[in-house]
C-alpha cells in the first residue's frame, strides 16, 4: 500500500474537497475588494478634480427636463453658477439625514433661474429637535430677490409618488427635484450650496475658524464635500461656505481610503 494511501479515506477527500471550493473563494473575493478598492479610488479622483474647478454656469452641466442618471462623472461634484430667485412657498425638508450622530433634514429651496428653470438648492441641514410627526416652522429663509449661488452639482434622488399621506406639511423623503419644480422645469439635479451673493449666513453652521461661529440660529451642512458650518450673522453679511481641503473632501467621500 503506498505511503499516500491515507489521502484515500473519506476524511482527507473532504478535505481536499473543501480546499478546491475555498481557494478560489479567497481569490474571487480579493479580485472584488480590488475593484472595490479602484472604484472608490475613481470616485475620490472625480470629486477631486471636479469640486475644484472653476464654477462654470448650471445650463452648461446640467440639461432642463433630463433624467438623473444624465449627471455621469463629468457632472457631478462640478461646481456651477446660477441667477435667480427663491421660491419659498415651495421649498422642502428631507427627512432622515443624520449628521454627526443627530437627526436632521436638508432644507432645500427651488431657485427659479433667469431662464425659468427651477434649479432645487440643498442650503444646508437643520437638526430636528420634535418627533417625527411635528411640524418645522423654525426654518431660517433665504436672502429676498435676485441672489446668484454656487453649488456642486449632485444626481436627483428618486422618491415615492405619491409622498405618504401622514408626513408633516413640507416635509418629504428623498430629494427629488420634482418636488419642488411646482411643475416648471426642472435641473435633473439639486446643488449643495457653497457661497451665495448677496453673501449670506443662513445655510450652515460655521467650522470653529468662521467668524459666523457666535451665531444664534444654525444650520449645518448636508453630507459630501463641503461640510463646514454658518450660522446666522446678525451685523454684516458673510460668506457661509468653508471650502474645504481636497483630502478633506475624499474622507468625506469614502473615509477610509482616503
Amino acid at each position: 500500500m503506498s505511503s499516500y494511501g491515507f489521502l484515500r479515506q473519506p476524511r482527507w477527500l473532504a478535505l481536499g474537497f473543501l480546499v478546491l471550493i475555498v481557494v478560489p473563494s479567497f481569490i474571487l473575493l480579493s479580485r472584488w475588494q480590488l475593484h472595490r478598492l479602484d472604484e472608490r479610488r475613481h470616485q475620490n479622483s472625480v470629486v477631486e478634480t471636479n469640486s475644484t474647478a472653476t464654477p462654470v454656469p448650471v445650463g452648461t452641466v446640467m440639461v432642463p427636463g433630463a433624467a438623473a442618471d444624465s449627471i455621469g462623472d463629468d457632472e457631478d461634484w462640478k461646481q456651477v453658477t446660477a441667477t435667480g430667485r427663491y421660491d419659498v412657498a415651495h421649498q422642502v425638508l428631507v427627512r432622515k439625514r443624520p449628521l454627526d450622530g443627530a437627526n436632521g433634514y436638508w432644507v432645500v429651496t427651488p431657485l427659479v433661474t433667469d431662464s425659468g428653470t427651477v434649479l432645487a438648492v440643498n442650503r444646508g441641514w437643520l437638526e430636528a429637535k420634535e418627533g417625527a410627526t411635528a411640524e418645522v416652522t423654525d426654518v431660517p429663509a433665504p436672502p429676498a430677490g435676485e441672489v446668484t449661488v454656487v453649488g456642486r452639482v449632485r444626481p436627483s434622488e428618486e422618491a415615492p409618488k405619491p409622498q405618504p399621506s401622514d408626513l408633516p406639511a413640507g416635509q418629504v423623503t428623498d430629494l427629488d427635484v420634482s418636488l419642488v419644480a411646482n411643475g416648471s422645469p426642472v435641473y435633473p439635479g439639486y446643488v449643495d450650496l457653497v457661497s451665495s451673493e448677496p453673501l449670506i449666513c443662513s445655510c450652515v453652521t460655521p467650522r470653529a475658524s468662521s467668524p459666523c461661529r457666535a451665531a444664534s440660529v444654525s444650520l449645518l451642512r448636508s453630507e459630501g464635500p463641503p461640510r463646514g458650518r454658518v450660522g446666522v450673522s446678525r451685523a454684516r453679511r458673510i460668506p457661509c461656505a468653508h471650502l474645504p481641503e481636497v483630502g478633506d473632501l475624499r474622507r468625506q467621500v469614502h473615509p477610509h481610503t482616503a
